[in-house]
């Protein structure tokens, strides 16, 4: 398939600028090591039960299924976001930059 991301997908995701009734969605996912849904990674939050992952729709999800099920407490589609039905404009899921990605400081052999 040739959306398949040639990339190695990042090892977190951060959530932000989730309305205050679903606001559990906010902060970072995992990825879940070894699991895919529809060939695509799956992520964990590390504060709630939520899922993010590609369901059987085909959009982004975030949800309380770790399946393909398309119940998302926000779907994507497009790049737009929505959540239970909702646009919010500050809503954002975007990769957690890692500090180990910086390449290693050069050792000068003296």
């Amino acid at each position: 398939s040739r959306f398949r991301a040639a990339k190695a997908p990042p090892d977190a995701l951060e959530v932000s600028g989730a309305p205050s009734d679903v606001k559990a969605i906010n902060g970072e996912f995992t990825i879940v090591q070894g699991k895919q849904v529809n060939e695509r990674a799956v992520y964990k939050s590390v504060n709630a039960d939520y899922y993010l992952l590609v369901n059987d729709c085909g959009s982004f999800q975030i949800g309380k299924s770790s399946d393909g099920v398309c119940d998302g407490v926000a779907v994507e589609n497009k790049g737009n976001w929505k959540i239970q039905g909702q646009s919010y404009l500050g809503f954002k899921v975007k990769p957690v930059k890692k500090k180990e990605d910086a390449p290693p400081p050069v050792k000068t052999v003296s």
